[in-house]
């Protein structure tokens, strides 16, 4: 079962891949898209949006270092922050962003936590962010997007993800069970142990989105498409949502595709929307880039760490 479902996962990927590419090529005013790209601003490009990509792995580590404490786990901030930065930038070149996973086994590696409480920690990570997400991008389709103009139907599903988030999050800290399962609950369990992690653990996870979302506002001003606050934080999870389940690594041309088409929904014309669509995916390569940097200097600093506990 695990190999069809890698068999129909591949050919899916591949198909949506195949698609975008077509699309990109016979679609994408390209010759337009070079004009455009030549004459973006640098400032905004790389040092505005460095700084948005560094602020983010920031705020993601501070929020699964309060995730480790609670599970008695102490690891220095900085320690922690390097190898968070690594996965993270890896994560975006990964089908569904399980890239990010590799942290866990990095501090399993080096003795820093054990596995269960690793990936306790990410699953309850990756809750949070799925709210999040959903959340914004349920606003945001339905405020500037257009593509849901009932608002009943945006207040159900509202309520509807609610309770099945906050819901899962209470059976899986209710829920008691013997052997690795019932190691992995009470993980959970410790990782939000009161409402005042929750709420903080919520405040962090609102504010690392909104901090890519000016990333974003800033790549896209560095050509001159001047979009709303607002509207970019509208596109921004729609983007990702697509990105994540389209199965493809890197959601290379999805994401292309996807940017291009909700910019000109957004009232961007053509050109400056897939113009957008290319420099956004210059900030990924950014991203990459940062991470590659912070994994080299981890490994070094964690090379002359042990070598000083040795001596």
């Amino acid at each position: 079962m695990t190999a069809s479902r890698k068999v129909i996962s591949l050919c899916l990927g591949l198909c949506v891949f195949l698609l975008c590419v077509w699309y990109i090529k016979n679609k994408f005013i390209w010759r337009e898209i070079l004009e455009i790209a030549m004459q973006a601003d640098l400032l905004w490009l790389i040092g505005a949006g460095a700084t948005s990509i560094v602020l983010f792995w920031f705020l993601r580590t501070l929020r699964w270092f309060i995730l480790l404490r609670n599970l008695n786990i102490r690891i220095k901030f900085f320690d922690l922050y390097l190898c968070n930065a690594s996965s993270l930038a890896l994560s975006i070149i990964t089908p569904f962003q399980s890239g990010e996973m590799i942290k866990v086994e990095l501090l399993k590696n080096h003795g820093m936590a054990k596995r269960s409480q690793g990936y306790s920690s990410f699953l309850v990570e990756r809750l949070f962010d799925l709210y999040i997400i959903i959340t914004i991008a349920i606003i945001g389709i339905t405020s500037y997007m257009g593509l849901i103009e009932n608002t009943y139907i945006v207040v159900s599903l509202l309520a509807l993800l609610s309770m099945i988030i906050l819901s899962s999050l209470f059976l899986l800290t209710k829920i008691k069970m013997k052997g690795k399962i019932g190691t992995y609950l009470f993980n959970i369990k410790s990782c939000v142990k009161d409402r005042k992690t929750f709420i903080f653990i919520v405040i962090l996870t609102v504010l690392s989105w909104i901090v890519v979302g000016l990333g974003w506002e800033a790549s896209l001003y560095s050509i001159s498409v001047k979009l709303e606050f607002q509207k970019t934080m509208a596109l921004m999870p729609v983007v990702g949502v697509i990105s994540t389940v389209s199965f493809v690594p890197g959601a290379l041309g999805v994401a292309e595709v996807s940017i291009a088409e909700g910019l000109i929904r957004l009232g961007q014309s053509t050109a400056l929307a897939q113009a957008g669509a290319v420099i956004l995916r210059g900030y990924s390569v950014i991203t990459l880039f940062l991470g590659i940097v912070h994994f080299l200097f981890w490994r070094i600093y964690r090379i002359k760490k042990e070598r000083r506990l040795w001596t």
